[in-house]
């Protein structure tokens, strides 16, 4: 209670430290209540220092197990512990974008309604690493996270059950397969899709992967670009992350989270990297049947990795037509 109105905690707090009365506040908050904002709002108005501590310092009241016994020095007090000082620069609010808001809301609907069921497999990268370099030797500036896409559209193409989205209370499984690629830009993260993954090849889909996030981080995706898509792919391997798991993307029903490389000793005693993959799937949707059959095309994808799996067909003929277009743009 201050000046026979009722206030919070946090009102009072700011009262005392720049030695403010309540009648001086202008009230906004229900029945007439001085908030917190209210408070803050005048100091800054009106350009308002704390109080010097020993003025504006908050009465503590010493519990009886923290005060000197009887036999200790008089005027000397036992050790007591410092108080954090709160105040206007502890923290600062910081302002939620539609973007956020909307991606916060999507996330929470999909996980509160949809049943998420979860696959895990590990996967010797030795070979990706090694056509990738190759690919990088001619001039194909691919990425793993490129490759990954391209293995998991072979994959889905192998065991179509996982394709899938619902169409309202129907579920559909779709031909074509169009990957959401998880983007993190300043805003939030969003989903650009790369449509038709299964008839592209590696360097192709590194071209789109890469106009697609270029458009998402300076906010010039259509609809049409992040709207649909029939699977998607988060990867936090860049981030050090080791394994996560990821939320559903309605309508589709599974998402697929990369984690970083893991080292390890194979089975002849020498070094090894894996990478943990984790399916999160709508246990309506697909089988737990389905899911391990699906990770399992997706290792194998993953370690018996060529370049006739990525879509290249000849590599010196592939290297040529770059060249041709490079001239040509």
């Amino acid at each position: 209670m201050t000046g026979g109105r009722l206030v919070g905690p946090a009102v009072n707090l700011y009262l005392k430290q720049y030695g403010l009365k309540i009648t001086q506040i202008t009230a906004s908050g229900p029945k007439g209540s001085v908030s917190k904002g209210d408070v803050l709002k005048y100091v800054k108005t009106n350009k308002l220092q704390p109080l010097p501590q020993d003025a504006g310092s908050i009465s503590v009241k010493i519990p009886s197990a923290m005060k000197p016994p009887p036999s200790a020095t008089p005027g000397k007090l036992a050790s007591v512990p410092k108080l954090r000082r709160v105040g206007p620069a502890a923290f600062h609010e910081v302002e939620i974008s539609n973007m956020r808001k909307t991606i916060a809301k999507r996330l929470l609907q999909s996980k509160s309604t949809i049943p998420h069921a979860y696959g895990i497999a590990e996967c010797n990268v030795k070979n990706l690493v090694a056509i990738r370099k190759k690919l990088i030797a001619e001039n194909m500036k691919v990425s793993v996270n490129d490759i990954l896409i391209k293995c998991t559209a072979n994959a889905l193409l192998k065991v179509p059950a996982v394709n899938c989205v619902w169409e309202g209370d129907k579920l559909s499984e779709k031909n074509a397969v169009d990957i959401a690629v998880a983007v993190a830009t300043p805003n939030g993260l969003i989903t650009p899709i790369v449509f038709n993954v299964g008839d592209r090849d590696v360097v192709k889909i590194s071209e789109m992967v890469k106009v697609l996030a270029g458009k998402a981080k300076s906010g010039k995706l259509q609809p049409n670009e992040f709207m649909g898509g029939t699977f998607s792919i988060s990867n936090l391997g860049m981030f050090g992350i080791h394994s996560f798991s990821a939320i559903i993307n309605p309508p589709q029903c599974a998402i697929l989270a990369i984690g970083g490389n893991i080292l390890s000793i194979d089975e002849n005693g020498k070094p090894a990297t894996h990478v943990q993959l984790t399916l999160s799937y709508d246990a309506r949707a697909i089988s737990d049947q389905n899911s391990a059959k699906f990770l399992g095309n997706l290792k194998h994808e993953i370690e018996n990795l060529s370049e006739l799996s990525m879509g290249i067909f000849d590599m010196r003929f592939k290297k040529e037509m770059l060249e041709l277009d490079a001239v040509l743009n």
